[in-house]
């Protein structure tokens, strides 16, 4: 159970910006979080930006080429 816990706080979450942050970063910073939508803080950016949506299913980019390799 502790793995776990410790595996979800470890993980990294990916920016709009393009940067990776963790939650014990967002945690120190959520003091000074404005209000509204939620918000991370990225320290290379020096600002508030938002996560990156996951992609569709069915989009193209997740299908790939759909010719066989042989």
């Amino acid at each position: 159970m502790r793995a776990a816990i410790e595996k979800e706080q470890a993980r990294y979450i990916k920016l709009v910006c393009g940067d990776l942050t963790t939650r014990e970063v967002q945690l120190a910073y959520s003091f000074w979080r404005p209000r509204g939508r939620v918000k991370y803080f990225c320290e290379k950016c020096g600002k508030w930006a938002y996560v990156m949506p996951k992609p569709k299913s069915g989009s193209v980019e997740n299908t790939g080429n759909q010719e066989p390799l042989f």
